[in-house]
């Protein structure tokens, strides 16, 4: 299981600290995964403070739609520019988890089964949480970075000798977002998921 890191001790910095596990049930880094509710995102302060750090790395912000499907629709704008295969990726993401599932269930919390767990996280306007970023990282073949206004960095490294990162903003406390390099494509390439069909064949991100 990949690690998990936290990125500087400043405004979107940079020091690492490690924790294996999926840490699940929580949505993102800090809140819990949630049944189907839509996230609202950042004030208006937040949202500028992130903005800006952003700026400070030469990157934007991306937005998506806010139903409940923000991280893998994010994580579909990393992938392939737009938010079409949310679903998709969805699907994918509870397939690994299903497949692997010993790696996972020691972390579902509330007492709440593997078999609800996964059936409840498939459904559209589901929540992400850890887990679900964990294993798409995997399913996608790439880390994964989360900007948070005010707060270091924090990863999600399954290949830690790859220079591949998928970047997503978290905010206030319930919306994901896409982060855009305007200097830099969507990661099309070999390695991850395809549009729409199984997963595209390669050993992962280039080392």
């Amino acid at each position: 299981m990949a690690r998990a890191k936290h990125q500087g001790k400043g405004k979107g910095g940079s020091a690492r600290a490690a924790n294996p596990s999926p840490r699940k049930q929580r949505h993102g880094p800090d809140n819990r995964a949630g049944t189907t509710r839509h996230g609202t995102g950042a004030s208006g302060a937040e949202e500028a403070e992130l903005r800006d750090q952003l700026l400070d790395l030469g990157l934007r912000c991306k937005e998506v739609g806010a139903d409940g499907n923000c991280f893998f629709r994010a994580m579909c704008d990393q992938r392939w520019g737009d938010e079409a295969e949310h679903m998709h990726l969805r699907s994918l993401t509870l397939e690994y988890m299903r497949a692997n599932r010993d790696d996972f269930e020691p972390f579902i919390e509330d007492d709440e089964k593997w078999d609800a767990y996964v059936e409840r996280m498939g459904e559209d306007g589901t929540w992400a949480g850890n887990m679900e970023l964990q294993a798409a990282s995997l399913v996608c073949m790439t880390n994964i970075c989360v900007h948070q206004a005010g707060q270091p960095r924090w990863e999600i490294v399954n290949f830690p000798t790859a220079d591949r990162y998928y970047h997503v903003t978290y905010e206030g406390g319930d919306h994901y977002n896409s982060v855009r390099d305007p200097a830099k494509k969507p990661a099309t390439g070999s390695g991850g998921p395809r549009r729409g069909g199984a997963s595209a064949t390669g050993s992962g991100p280039s080392q």
